[in-house]
């Protein structure tokens, strides 16, 4: 129930610095620099640095990889929508104790409401991620690879409802029912993967 419009804008902006260097004559480094910022967030100070080397023999028949970088998720357009929709005056969101069936019938207006929240100082999550591989030529045709990779997620979004009943069995804020709020608490995320391909 009420007024499914909100109007909002969010711009994104970002740049980027790299640099190539050849450290060796089989030795190379790239190394670089991402800036993110969006205007509905009050932290800018998403940096994002990596950096990358790969070595080869003399021969060029194997060749390592490795590389390491931080990379930041851009906050949905969605989230900041359901913020504004569900923040108690626009859209009513209301649970019903046992409801009638097929239609709820009126809901009256002694109903507590549910309502979404967002913490001010809510921050772009973002991923480290690192990998190893290497690449060896068996003949003429024939390579095979092997590569290591680690994602670690780290400040994800979640949503928890911060008026969920205490001891008592009571709320602590009892003119609502469900308080969701939009934080960066949820739990890091780790994810290890090993791929060994043969290329012909």
């Amino acid at each position: 129930m009420g007024d499914p419009r909100v109007t909002f804008r969010q711009h994104e902006i970002s740049y980027y610095l790299q640099d190539e260097m050849r450290l060796l004559p089989h030795l190379r480094l790239l190394v670089g620099l991402r800036h993110e910022l969006q205007s509905n967030l009050s932290y800018h100070k998403s940096l994002a640095p990596r950096v990358a080397l790969a070595a080869s023999t003399a021969d060029g028949r194997l060749v390592v990889r490795a590389g390491a970088g931080i990379f930041y998720q851009r906050q949905p357009v969605t989230m900041e929508e359901q913020f504004l929709l569900l923040n108690g005056t626009h859209e009513r969101s209301a649970v019903l104790s046992q409801p009638g069936f097929p239609s709820p019938g009126n809901i009256p207006n002694t109903v507590p409401d549910s309502v979404l929240r967002m913490d001010p100082h809510i921050r772009s999550p973002y991923a480290i991620q690192a990998s190893l591989g290497a690449e060896r030529k068996l003949g003429q045709e024939v390579f095979i690879t092997a590569d290591y990779t680690m994602l670690l997620g780290r400040r994800l979004y979640g949503t928890r409802d911060i008026n969920a009943p205490v001891a008592t069995g009571l709320r602590p804020e009892p003119n609502f029912v469900n308080i969701g709020f939009q934080d960066n608490a949820a739990p890091t995320a780790t994810n290890h993967a090993v791929h060994v391909v043969p290329l012909y």
